[in-house]
């Protein structure tokens, strides 16, 4: 029988522990399950083979001490928190909820592209003064979106721009055809994709590869009037490049969910940009994220079982 350790934060109410509980039961009922909000916790438990975890600080001390872990699934969609630790990953599997934030993550990004074309901001700000004052609108229908990165959440923002009657072009470290999208372009093409694009969608990991992708030259070749939306990772944009681009016009307007620093600093000069919308890393949040979080675990697993493989595998030497 495999045992599985689910290592979850202290504020975990007994609540969703109880449901993780059940949705594992009911799935794979024949794994011994128990739980962790503390290494010392995990270390009373029943050694496992299998560890299920967002990626505790003490996980490294925890792996160290139980060679019996073979496999650590991460409810998280990335994988670069773990990666950047102390770990033997040469006796791990790696798997992480890849997909899972695909849904939410698509409906934000047409969101925050509709707050900029739509002047929402604007109109929110005559409402608080009683105005009524008429403006021009935009639209999206004959429009280009870009994303940068056509994994999971690419592809969920991709099915939605389509349905705005947008055309689709993107990034892919392995190019091919994706649903919904009209040109699939290897990574070493963003130039092209940035130059053909009026919305700009930033979905991929943080990699050694990845950092700074988007900076001073990227910015230079994007369309006059772009507006860019960054989902990713914070240290994947240039802020110093991309605040130039926003005083210079260069580019229209920006929806930001991540940042290099988190919070945001108060002294950042993105908040005072009028142009900028700027949420606290959110647009993953949905109440269905741990169910959903769980069926990737379980999707995973049970292609372990038929095919000796994961759905959502880790590269460790890709980065993700």
């Amino acid at each position: 029988m495999n045992t599985v350790l689910v290592a979850m934060n202290g504020a975990s109410d007994e609540d969703q522990r109880n449901q993780v509980r059940d949705w594992l039961r009911d799935e794979l009922p024949h794994l011994q399950v128990t739980f962790a909000d503390t290494l010392d916790a995990a270390l009373h438990a029943p050694q496992p083979s299998i560890l299920v975890t967002f990626g505790q600080p003490w996980l490294p001390d925890l792996v160290r001490e139980r060679a019996s872990i073979e496999w650590i699934h991460l409810l998280s969609a990335g994988a670069n928190h773990l990666l950047e630790q102390d770990l033997p990953f040469e006796r791990l599997r790696i798997s992480t909820s890849s997909g899972v934030h695909a849904a939410t993550i698509g409906d934000y990004v047409m969101a925050g592209v509709l707050y900029h074309t739509k002047h929402l901001g604007r109109f929110a700000a005559q409402q608080r003064e009683k105005r009524w004052e008429r403006g021009p609108q935009d639209e999206l229908e004959g429009s280009t979106m870009g994303i940068v990165g056509l994994g999971a959440i690419g592809q969920g923002i991709a099915v939605r721009a389509k349905a705005f009657g947008m055309r689709v072009i993107g990034t892919k470290r392995t190019p091919g055809d994706v649903p919904n999208v009209d040109e699939v372009h290897g990574p070493d093409d963003l130039h092209t994709v940035l130059r053909k694009s009026d919305v700009i969608a930033v979905t991929v990991p943080l990699t050694p590869g990845t950092r700074g992708l988007i900076g001073p030259d990227e910015f230079a070749v994007m369309r006059a009037g772009a507006i860019l939306v960054n989902v990713g990772r914070g240290h994947v944009v240039d802020e110093d490049a991309l605040t130039a681009a926003m005083r210079e016009g260069r580019l229209r307007a920006a929806t930001l969910d991540v940042f290099a620093e988190e919070p945001l600093p108060a002294d950042s000069p993105l908040w005072d940009l009028d142009n900028v919308l700027i949420t606290p890393h959110v647009a993953g949040d949905t109440p269905a994220y741990m169910r959903k979080a769980v069926r990737v675990f379980v999707e995973n697993y049970r292609s372990w079982q038929r095919e000796g493989r994961l759905t959502t595998a880790v590269d460790v030497q890709a980065g993700y």
